[in-house]
């Protein structure tokens, strides 16, 4: 069994807190700074790491090195839980975090 990972987004402050004793997520889902009592939004951890072996979270930007492949470039895209599953494959080495749909926004200009 994996350990459950999470970070949260805090759209007041525009920062991301991770795994503390501060931060909770209750039986429903609803995520909590239990210092402030404020709802941050929840993001859980995929269980993978990119090529630099950066924790891969819900919400992540991730690009694709297609060169590996006789394939086109595939544009960066957003990993996030779909109906059966992650919509990210455990295949790490050729993912690479670009940021997220919270602090970096620009990057889904044109979505």
């Amino acid at each position: 069994m994996r350990e459950i990972k999470f970070r949260a987004w805090n759209d007041e402050t525009n920062h991301m807190c991770t795994n503390s004793g501060h931060v909770v997520i209750d039986m429903k889902g609803q995520c909590f700074n239990l210092q402030t009592g404020k709802r941050l939004i929840p993001l859980l951890s995929t269980g993978l790491h990119d090529r630099c072996d950066q924790e891969i979270y819900e919400g992540d930007v991730v690009g694709i090195d297609c060169t590996k492949w006789t394939v086109p470039a595939v544009k960066p895209f957003v990993v996030k839980w779909e109906k059966t599953g992650w919509n990210i494959s455990p295949c790490g080495l050729y993912y690479t975090v670009i940021g997220n749909i919270y602090s970096n926004p620009e990057l889904m200009e044109g979505e």
